[in-house]
């Protein structure tokens, strides 16, 4: 009977330790299950940055005659000179910063979505909250020019589809090719200056093309001779027909004719002109 008693209580004490023991036994499969589960999910996190770079984007677009249909059915060129991109002030950007709805190569037909304002007024805000605005004046330029712009005829919506502006950013800027100030290429691209007015103002373009300022530009290739924004401006264009656009051209010509705004000055319509009469 003691024998017994006492492999009775052996036996027991055996089950107590195993029944204490299950728990940490389930709480380590449990922990073994959820780590497994867990390593597929982590295995799937993508990575920081898995944007495409310019030259996967230009494998497609470098190619020349690369085209494709609107939605107004007309075709429009795709294609862009990666060497010339290189050269020109955004060229070090990635071409994703601004088509910021391409995600992946190849991808589907996307609209056309860049906002050169909000890149820019980006840009600066990053720049001024890192006490770095010094270190890119031009920025600080072109935001002013922003500002002009946002005021200009340009900017309001177009009389025949108001869902667009007369006119955006890379309607007169090349989209893809803004070149530095003082390079030869920017100073070609002045020279263009009157062919992409005249894209929109055509009539406009063929009364300029008669004039001595068009025959030096269109036909001379003449650096110094008036383009379209010598006399209209260049960010903060207005309707011809109002006074105060008239008054700026008669002051713009001066920028150029000096001594001819000076003795026109002192006629009676110069006069009148300084009082604020066009």
């Amino acid at each position: 009977m003691n024998g017994f008693s006492a492999g009775l209580r052996h036996w027991v004490f055996a089950a107590l330790v195993a029944l204490a023991a299950s728990p940490a036994l389930g709480q380590g499969a449990a922990a073994k299950d959820a780590a497994s589960a867990a390593a597929p999910a982590a295995a799937a996190a993508p990575a920081a940055d898995e944007r495409p770079d310019n030259e996967t984007c230009l494998s497609c677009h470098g190619g020349e005659g690369l085209e494709a249909e609107g939605p107004d059915g007309k075709k429009r060129k795709l294609h862009v000179d990666g060497e010339r991109f290189g050269k020109s002030v955004h060229g070090k950007r990635l071409c994703v910063e601004c088509h910021k709805n391409i995600t992946e190569v190849p991808h589907e037909p996307v609209q056309v979505l860049v906002s050169c304002v909000q890149c820019h007024e980006d840009l600066l805000r990053i720049a001024q909250e890192a006490n770095k605005a010094q270190n890119v004046p031009r920025l600080g330029v072109v935001n002013e020019q922003i500002e002009r712009y946002m005021k200009s005829i340009h900017a309001r919506p177009s009389r025949t589809d108001q869902s667009r502006t007369n006119a955006t950013c890379y309607n007169c800027h090349d989209a893809h090719n803004v070149y530095p100030l003082g390079s030869t290429e920017r100073a070609e691209w002045r020279l263009s200056i009157p062919n992409k007015c005249g894209a929109c103002h055509a009539k406009q373009r063929e009364e300029y093309a008669q004039s001595v300022h068009g025959r030096e530009v269109l036909q001379n290739a003449n650096p110094v001779a008036a383009v379209c924004s010598d006399c209209h401006t260049t960010h903060d264009v207005d309707s011809p027909k109002l006074d105060a656009s008239r008054l700026v051209i008669t002051k713009n010509c001066g920028n150029c004719h000096q001594d001819s705004l000076t003795t026109y000055s002192q006629t009676y319509h110069g006069q009148v002109n300084k009082l604020g009469f066009a």
